[in-house]
């Protein structure tokens, strides 16, 4: 796994180590195949809900102190000819985005996107941003419901569109399944804010022995894939609503979804590995858990591996 992120954090006074469920860490391989490539030769850090304004004083500092050591790393990376590609998976405030509240983190927007060049998913927190969002949302590809790297191969987004509260929200009704597809795949419908606006403006509230932990273990796939891990995790139904959205958007759009090959998410605090079928294949799915409320995890992914690490 990528040595410049991981010697910069331990320069920089944090320790990180694998995130582990049931004593086995939470990682991804899969066998190479320079034909037909995950990523490239990219190392993307993946950071999840940041909650910022619900954090506590200590988390931002250490979240300051996260960053200014991934902008050291990315120096080294570039010296050697490799890019660092940032995504945050949504929740990056909580709720608020008025200009008092964010001069009081206005150094971790600078890290973030002057130097980090980081693009940003939409969560359930701040889902209004599609309609009003910040001044540094304007810029192409930086702010959306999803975000895709590596020609679409990785496809990220927040995660509360697998929610249990979408079925009832959205019920068997085509039309708004396409539209929740069709924001996915970042294709203005109509209907997307309302969509949007059902399945976001409400807050889902996970059991009390359930937050912060892993998810429970879950059924390796069946199909053949390239894709192993020690521990498969049990998502209960997220998998098929994820699934289900995607469909939609791939009878929109099949150059999209056809492409995916590995897809990231936040939004439920609880950090695990799942998968579904999608277009005949294996595509694993990587909560990355939260950089708030105590923990303090993050993805890194590049060709061959995904690993979750927490400081």
């Amino acid at each position: 796994m990528n040595s410049e992120i991981l010697q910069q954090l331990a320069l920089a006074g944090l320790s990180p180590e694998p995130v582990c469920a049931g004593r086995a860490p939470i990682e991804l391989a899969w066998t190479v195949d320079p034909a037909e490539p995950v990523l490239d030769s990219r190392v993307l850090l993946v950071l999840p809900d940041l909650h910022l304004g619900e954090s506590a004083r200590d988390e931002v500092a250490r979240l300051e102190r996260f960053l200014k050591a991934v902008v050291l790393a990315k120096a080294s990376l570039q010296a050697r000819g490799r890019a660092l590609s940032v995504c945050q998976l949504g929740d990056f405030y909580d709720a608020r985005s008025d200009a008092a509240f964010r001069d009081a983190h206005r150094r971790i927007e600078s890290l973030l996107i002057d130097e980090l060049d980081t693009r940003f998913c939409l969560g359930n927190r701040d889902w209004m941003w599609s309609r009003s969002p910040p001044d540094w949302g304007f810029t192409a590809g930086r702010l959306g419901h999803s975000q895709r790297f590596c020609r679409g191969r990785v496809f990220a987004f927040h995660g509360h569109q697998g929610d249990a509260r979408v079925d009832t929200l959205l019920d068997d009704a085509p039309a708004l399944w396409n539209a929740l597809g069709s924001s996915l795949a970042s294709i203005s419908s109509p209907a997307d804010a309302l969509v949007e606006a059902r399945i976001a403006d409400w807050e889902e509230l996970a059991r009390e022995a359930d937050q912060g932990s892993a998810w429970s273990e879950g059924a390796a796939p069946k199909a053949p894939t390239p894709f192993r891990a020690a521990r498969w995790c049990n998502f209960g139904e997220r998998p098929a609503r994820f699934r289900r959205a995607l469909e939609a958007a791939r009878a929109l759009a099949p150059a999209i979804t056809n492409a995916i090959r590995l897809v990231l998410v936040g939004h439920s605090h609880r950090p695990g590995l799942s998968w579904f079928e999608l277009a005949g294949r294996v595509v694993p799915v990587l909560d990355a858990g939260s950089f708030c409320h105590g923990q303090s995890q993050f993805a890194l992914v590049e060709e061959g591996r995904a690993t979750l690490w927490q400081l």
